[in-house]
This record gives C-alpha cells, sequence and structure tokens, in this order.
C-alpha cells in the first residue's frame, strides 16, 4: 500500500493517497511554520522551495508534458528552464 502513498510537502512523515492530496494540503497548510514553498506552475501539487524551483522544472513530468503537448522548442525556450 506504501507504493500508492505520496509524502506531503509540508510534512514529510504524512503519507497521503493522490486523490486524497488536495484536501490534506488545504489542512496541512494552516499549521505550517517553515519556509515558504513555490508551486510548481503545472501541478498545484508540487509544493517546492523556492530556490529549488528550476531543478524541479527539469524533473517535472507534468512540465514535460505540458512542452510535449506544446511541441513548441520556443515554449521551452522561454520558460525556466532550457535543456530540459
Amino acid at each position: 500500500m506504501n507504493g500508492d502513498l505520496v509524502a506531503c510537502p509540508y510534512n514529510k512523515s504524512h503519507l497521503v493517497a493522490p486523490l486524497r492530496m488536495p484536501q490534506h494540503l488545504l489542512k496541512c497548510k494552516k499549521n505550517y511554520t517553515g519556509e515558504s514553498l513555490a508551486t510548481c506552475e503545472y501541478n498545484a501539487l508540487h509544493l517546492i522551495p523556492f530556490e529549488e524551483m528550476d531543478e524541479h522544472y527539469k524533473k517535472c513530468i507534468d512540465y514535460k508534458r505540458k512542452v510535449m503537448k506544446e511541441g513548441n522548442d520556443e515554449f521551452v525556450d522561454n520558460m525556466h528552464v532550457t535543456n530540459a
């Protein structure tokens, strides 16, 4: 069952089913006191420390899907990451 769970970005000890993550994030954010997290432009469930966002886009499957769907090299060049 653990393979079906995702770690909460606010508290890594919280393992949540992906379909329940939106509700969990709303609840968990209220108690979060850590560093500010940025929201990925391609998946609102991806909450990443600001300084790690460019690195996140290199690995983000939702970013890659958007780029492939657009099929537009200019789109990639104008985004946060080139050579993704």
